[in-house]
């Protein structure tokens, strides 16, 4: 049975871009030769996780592949909340696995009502706005992609 991962694993050969951008799920058990090829064929992997014990476990199974296949990673913190411990303890416990970026994606009901109207939350003055710019940025760093 093909799987929409299958389908853009072997897509990539087709495409000619300066940057590619792939959300999967992380459960690399389910599809493990789709991901493996997905891997090998990225410059850089952005792994995010919210911070859950849940989410922090299921992550570290990706950055460990990632990582055995020697590929440029990093882990991103998502729907964090100000000044709550347990994204303390996840920013520590994805470290031990890999590095995670300083910047998060913060836990805000205005990037679903941005996408509701098919716009990313940067395309709005919205709260969390600012966030992501700077995931973007910190991102953009790791990759050496030049926006100009």
């Amino acid at each position: 049975r093909t799987t929409a991962l299958d389908h853009a694993a072997h897509s990539l050969d087709e495409i000619a871009a300066d940057l590619i951008v792939i959300d999967t799920p992380t459960a690399v058990e389910s599809n493990p030769r789709a991901v493996k090829e997905l891997i090998l064929a990225a410059d850089f992997v952005l792994v995010p996780s919210q911070p859950s014990e849940d989410d922090v476990a299921s992550v570290k199974t990706m950055m460990t592949t990632v990582r055995q296949l020697g590929r440029a990673s990093a882990f991103v913190l998502t729907r964090t909340r100000a000044n709550v411990k347990e994204t303390d303890l996840a920013r520590r416990e994805l470290g031990k696995f890999g590095p995670v970026i300083a910047a998060k994606v913060p836990e805000t009901v205005q990037i679903q009502r941005a996408m509701s109207h098919g716009l990313g939350i940067t395309e709005t003055e919205a709260t969390g706005h600012e966030d992501i710019r700077a995931v973007w940025i910190e991102v953009r760093r790791l990759i050496g992609f030049d926006v100009g």
